[in-house]
């Protein structure tokens, strides 16, 4: 019993960790990515957002095909980085966030989405 709390507790520390460090470098390549536009707006939204996914599927690719080794070392890293880093690295919640932010309008928008915000206004309208 007091093993599988203290393998419990391990996982879950693991898993904690790795999910902040995870969510810690996916908001600083978001920031690193960013662009200005040739009209001075700044903007990341598919550029950001696309070095993200493709580092976190790396290592999540790497991660799945040694799985063997790192289930030897401790499954509960093996954890933590599977579904807390590349987890978090990887969430769709920065681009949920972006879209909404296009959609209704708020915050600096790269000036090249003003069609696709005007567009989902209509389309929301007729949804409603």
């Amino acid at each position: 019993m007091e093993n599988q709390i203290r393998k419990t507790i391990t996982t879950v520390g693991g898993l904690t960790i790795c999910t902040l460090l995870g969510v810690a470098l996916r908001f600083w390549i978001r920031d690193w990515a960013n662009f200005v536009t040739p009209d001075g707006n700044t903007g990341n939204i598919v550029f950001g957002l696309i070095y993200v996914q493709v580092l976190g599927c790396l290592i999540m690719g790497f991660l799945v095909y040694s799985k063997p080794k790192f289930v030897e070392i401790s499954e509960s890293y093996y954890i933590g980085l599977t579904v807390g880093f590349c987890g978090s690295l990887t969430t769709f919640s920065s681009w949920q966030t972006d879209i909404s932010l296009v959609i209704f309008g708020f915050g600096e928008i790269n000036a090249s989405l003003t069609g696709v915000q005007k567009v989902s206004k209509k389309l929301i309208q007729r949804v409603i």
